[in-house]
């Protein structure tokens, strides 16, 4: 019972210190933003126009699809631009495949007309889930071609996971259409947003490959990023400066809830080089270092090897080594400290 009693005061003594740490360490945060804080960075709403960076266009229209169980299809239109859904279902009984449950498993089938003539029909394959969710979006987001672009997303299941995106574009001249295959991405959905106001809709999400990198799921905190559709292939427009806007919200939203852990700072010193700040991030997080648990403990590539995906066994290393090798390895500039 003593024990006990010493257990709980210690707890109720040190909590509200580490609660001040905490608010000390977001107050050091606030101050190095404070210019993103106070400024109002704009991004251009139409040709002439401003608006501020919080508020991103979505020039986007597409709903949610729900498909009968037992099957079905529906069509979506855009224009002259139409697409039809067809779901065809099979019933596995709680044998088959190793299920314990009866389940089942859904193909579908996207097909696109063009002012009424068929240009693509596009098998998605086999899906198994009690719950299958799909979105269907159209957005100009390639103006080198001469359709809009169409984003089908289905729900893999599983914790965090995952919106299996791809887009269906067509040439240039609109005679062939393609499907380029994005990524799963995590969330309530895939945001489609006109980023710079150019009339072009990108891709804004944030870099999973942040995700248990240094920390859970949880307490990690990625770095926004840009995909955009380019000639029918997908890149990674992040470090272009007519994304700052963009990057700025997500340092605002930073300053105002980060904590001193691995999986927030790591983020926030890439997010903090996408805008060129990458350095005073590097300050800020070695001088909250007392603050951030097992600081001596992650594992590197030995010296050297640069390949992400190499075999080798990694070796005991700090937590600024361990992150150094890591922006290195997924191509964000290492920031010099100042």
């Amino acid at each position: 019972m003593l024990r006990t009693t010493l257990l709980l005061t210690l707890i109720i003594t040190l909590w509200p210190s580490a609660a001040d740490a905490d608010e000390a360490f977001r107050q050091a945060l606030r101050a190095q933003n404070a210019h993103h804080l106070r400024a109002n960075p704009t991004v251009s709403a139409e040709r002439g126009a401003k608006q501020e960076a919080l508020v991103f266009i979505e020039r986007v229209s597409g709903t949610g699809i729900t498909l009968a169980n037992d099957g079905g299809s529906k069509t979506f239109r855009d224009g002259d631009i139409s697409v039809t859904v067809t779901r065809s279902v099979s019933r596995h009984p709680a044998s088959a495949k190793g299920r314990v449950h009866e389940n089942l498993s859904t193909k579908l089938t996207l097909s696109v007309f063009v002012a009424g003539q068929k240009a693509l029909s596009f098998e998605y394959g086999e899906m198994v889930s009690d719950f299958p969710s799909y979105r269907l979006k159209f957005a100009e987001m390639d103006p080198g071609n001469v359709h809009k672009e169409i984003l089908f997303m289905s729900w893999t299941g599983g914790a965090h996971c995952c919106w299996d995106t791809k887009i269906l574009t067509s040439s240039q001249v609109g005679q062939r259409w393609n499907v380029v295959d994005v990524a799963a991405f995590d969330g309530d959905d895939v945001p489609v947003r006109d980023l710079d106001g150019d009339g072009r809709s990108e891709i804004a999400v944030t870099d999973k490959t942040f995700n248990y990198a240094f920390d859970s799921y949880a307490g990690s905190w990625p770095p926004r990023q840009v995909l955009r559709l380019d000639g029918g292939k997908i890149v990674d427009a992040s470090r272009e400066p007519r994304y700052r806007a963009f990057h700025v919200a997500g340092i605002r939203r930073m300053a105002e809830l980060g904590f001193p852990r691995k999986g927030f700072l790591s983020g926030y010193v890439a997010q903090k080089t996408l805008l060129g700040e990458g350095g005073e991030a590097w300050d800020l997080m070695l001088s909250h270092r007392d603050q951030v648990p097992r600081w001596e403990d992650e594992k590197c590539l030995p010296e050297g090897q640069q390949d992400r995906n190499s075999q080798v066994e990694k070796v005991p290393c700090s937590f600024p080594k361990a992150l150094r090798q890591f922006l290195e390895l997924h191509g964000y500039a290492v920031p010099d400290p100042l």
